[in-house]
């Protein structure tokens, strides 16, 4: 009698976690998924250099698959060049909510001050450049409004400070200034990092270094 009540009971919650599986959004079964998990590789660029110098907000395009872990950089680091990559675990083809930003951001580490070595890596520079990035860690607020601030360009090589600006959406002039040794890297911008940007404000960048491709600054 109690054997057959627990196998009655047993064939209920299987059942109720059939219905569950078909009815509920986003239900996985004890065995995983529909869709296999995949790693995919993300589009991505330079947000902008943290204030210690040696650390970098890389922004990402946000998958359209369902993300089953946090994104995870890769990095590799030479004399002249920061190779970077960022891989996101998905489910491919399943249905999840949309995020509120078309794209987020992520702090990578490096070992050393980033002081004009390019960054580069796969996928690098393919947000589209349409529909400005502004992640939510560059936005300040301003009473109810939440308004774009300026990136740090300060120490980035002068390609990636460009594709810093061109990805916010914002415009830039560049000029060069001494001195003309070590890599060609920012060596200040105007207005200052972190600065509200009025209509039609340019940032204006100086950039240091051997080789600095830009008229030099009156």
């Amino acid at each position: 009698m109690l054997f057959s009540r627990q196998r009655r009971l047993a064939a209920g919650l299987s059942a109720f976690a059939v219905l569950t599986a078909l009815l509920v959004p986003g239900a996985v079964s004890a065995q995983g998924p529909a869709n296999p998990e995949v790693t995919e590789a993300l589009a991505w660029d330079v947000g902008q250099v943290e204030p210690d110098g040696r650390s970098l907000q890389i922004v990402y395009g946000v998958s359209y698959d369902c993300p089953s872990g946090a994104p995870q950089p890769t990095l590799t680091e030479t004399a002249t060049t920061i190779t970077i990559g960022v891989q996101q675990a998905t489910y491919p083809n399943e249905n999840c909510a949309s995020l509120p930003y078309p794209a987020e951001s992520i702090t990578v580490r490096l070992a050393a001050p980033v002081a004009g070595r390019r960054i580069v890596g796969p996928l690098q520079g393919l947000l589209s450049p349409a529909v400005p990035v502004i992640p939510p860690q560059i936005l300040v607020k301003r009473g109810k409004r939440e308004v774009q601030a300026i990136p740090r360009l300060l120490g980035l090589a002068p390609e990636n400070a460009l594709q810093a600006i061109r990805i916010s959406g914002l415009r830039t002039h560049f000029c060069a200034v001494g001195p003309a040794t070590g890599l060609p890297r920012v060596a200040s911008q105007r207005p200052s990092p972190g600065r509200v940007l009025v209509p039609r404000e340019m940032i204006r960048v100086r950039l240091a270094g051997a080789g600095a491709n830009a008229a030099r600054c009156p």
